[in-house]
Formats: C-alpha cells, sequence, structure tokens
C-alpha cells in the first residue's frame, strides 16, 4: 500500500490546478521521499490517540486498515493502533519496524530511531576456510564492518576488514584463505604492529623488516617456543595518531588475537602504550624497562632519532 502523510499542504485538492489523481499521487510520493525522518510535536492530544509521524528517509508507512483518503484527512490515531514501516528499493529498516500508539499519546520505542538502509551483497559475509565476523551483528548496511580470519593451515590473502559504504558497496574486496605450505602444525602467535610506512617519518621501512627478522629467528630455533610459531600482522599508521587509532581498534578487535603491540613513531607509541594496558597487552618499551628493573639493570639515559641515527648513536657511547 502506498504511504502517505496526511494535510502536508501542497497536496490540498484545492491547491491542486489539475485536481488530477495520478498527477496528485506522484506528487505526493516525491515529496514524502524528501522529508527527514522527524516526529511531528504532540501538543494536547486531548481526545486521546497518537499524533502522525512522518517515515524514515527513503522508505513510507504501511496504515493499515485505512484508505488512501482517509489517510489524507486524519490527523490523530486512536490508541493501540499500529504503523509499520516499509522501505524504497534495496534498502531495509534499522530499527523498530512497527510502532503501536500508547494510552499517554505516544509510540512504541520513539526514541529509537527507525531508518532505512542500504544493502550491501551478502556473498562478503561468508568466507571459505576462514570465519567472518559481523559488527554489529545481522544482515549486513551502511556502517556494518566485516572482519575476516583464516582457519590454522590457511593464510588470509586481502585486507582483514571491509566496511559497507553508504553506496551499499564494500570498500575492498573480499579475501581469500590459501593454503599455508609451510604450516607445521604448531600454534600461532600473533603480533599487532603499527608501523609508519608512509607519512611525516617513515620509519616502519626500517622497523617492519627488523622485526620480521626477530621473529624469523624466535620461529627458527627449538628451544624458544617449540611449540609455537610468531607471525607479525603490521598496518600502515602513517604517523598519525588519528589513523593509528582507527587501525589500532582494528588489531584489538579482529580475529586473531593478538598477545602483543608493536608502535613505531612517538605520537603512535604513545597512544599505543597508553591504550594497550586496558586490554593487558604488552607494549615491547614498556615490558623491556619492567624487566631490565627486575633484572637489577638501570636506562640511565635514551636517544631518539628522526634521520640520521649518529648522534644518538654518539651520545649512547
Amino acid at each position: 500500500m502506498t504511504s502517505f502523510i496526511p494535510n502536508t499542504p501542497t497536496l490540498r485538492r484545492a491547491e491542486d490546478p489539475t485536481n488530477d489523481p495520478a498527477m496528485e499521487g506522484i506528487l505526493f510520493l516525491i515529496i514524502l521521499q524528501s522529508l527527514p525522518a522527524l516526529v511531528v510535536p504532540i501538543h494536547n492530544i486531548s481526545s486521546g490517540g497518537c499524533a502522525i509521524i512522518r517515515p524514515p528517509r527513503d522508505g513510507g508507512i504501511r496504515y493499515r486498515g485505512l484508505t488512501q483518503e482517509q489517510i489524507r484527512s486524519v490527523q490523530i490515531l486512536p490508541v493501540d493502533y499500529e504503523i509499520e514501516y516499509i522501505c524504497r528499493g534495496n534498502r531495509m529498516i534499522v530499527g523498530p519496524k512497527v510502532r503501536k500508539c500508547l494510552p499517554n499519546g505516544t509510540w512504541t520505542e520513539i526514541a529509537h530511531h527507525s531508518r532505512c538502509l542500504l544493502l550491501c551483497p551478502r556473498v562478503w559475509t561468508s568466507l571459505e576456510n576462514g570465519r567472518v565476523m559481523s559488527q554489529p551483528a545481522g544482515v549486513p548496511v551502511e556502517g556494518a564492518v566485516l572482519h575476516y580470519s583464516c582457519h590454522a593451515g590457511f593464510l588470509l590473502q586481502g585486507r582483514n576488514s571491509s566496511h559497507c559504504t553508504k553506496l551499499g558497496k564494500w570498500d575492498s574486496p573480499k579475501p581469500t584463505c590459501i593454503y599455508d605450505r609451510n604450516y607445521t602444525g604448531k600454534k600461532k602467535l600473533y603480533i599487532g604492529a603499527l608501523f609508519p610506512m608512509s607519512g611525516g617519518w617513515p620509519g616502519g621501512q626500517a622497523c617492519l623488516p627488523s622485526a620480521q627478522m626477530a621473529l624469523d629467528l624466535v620461529n627458527n630455533r627449538t628451544d624458544i617456543l617449540p611449540d609455537y610459531e610468531l607471525e607479525l600482522i603490521h598496518y600502515d599508521s602513517m604517523c598519525d595518531p588519528g589513523e593509528a587509532t582507527k587501525l589500532l581498534y582494528d588489531l584489538l578487535y579482529t580475529e586473531p588475537i593478538k598477545i602483543v603491540l608493536m608502535p613505531g613513531c612517538s605520537g603512535v607509541s604513545t597512544l599505543v602504550a597508553e591504550a594497550a594496558r586496558m586490554w593487558n597487552l604488552i607494549v615491547t618499551l614498556d615490558d623491556l624497562e619492567e624487566r631490565t628493573k627486575e633484572a637489577g639493570i638501570e636506562i640511565s639515559v635514551r636517544q631518539s632519532f628522526l634521520t640520521d641515527p649518529a648522534v644518538a648513536v654518539k651520545n649512547l657511547k
């Protein structure tokens, strides 16, 4: 059934010079679709019932048991009357779909907005040889985020997350889980890293290979973590605390679970150090300082450098 809002001044038959019902319906629908999802204020409803409310953007309202003529003329709907929201095109209702008029003159769950949001393709919500977690859970609509991870023995090829945009499309291709030929059956321990590969200080270009070398050394030894294999998951923080905040939450809330966080770039390192303890995660520098103190070693001086390390090394000497 077509959805209408009664008593819209531009739709009164007396103001329609053509007096054409078909044209009136078309004009009404155009105006209906342009109206925001607002609630008409309720004042002095002494006769009981609820005032008409407007539909969500890109949607309408199905009035049960009323003709189109009645919908145009009614202002107050009786207690216990129910309305149903409907959406246009490839959209679905997020929030209450049905509202009921209460004796106090308000609609049920009126504080919770109902929106008509575009759906993103569902094929992204499954992953062969892997897992997909959706935030929030449920049907993938605008704003939803999918997080991908692979089963043991498989490697993720592609991004580990994808966002459903306002255009109803995913912002990255669907990843795949490919067989890991080097899989040894060992349990993996994952280390997260935010290295500045670009931006004001692209020092991650040196940090990343160094970190990978360290992990490879541990993995190749049989006397250190013999039943485990370390794997590095890293992102480009661009030496930007704002970008790093977004990536940090991706590391924290997407599988697999990480046991250590390694940042680079001072601003990002400070951010990660302050946040990591809230999740009981190890930050390499903080952990190193604690362990040196336990071993009776005092750190007397620190040096940092932006480009050429020669001066910093000379000071340390």
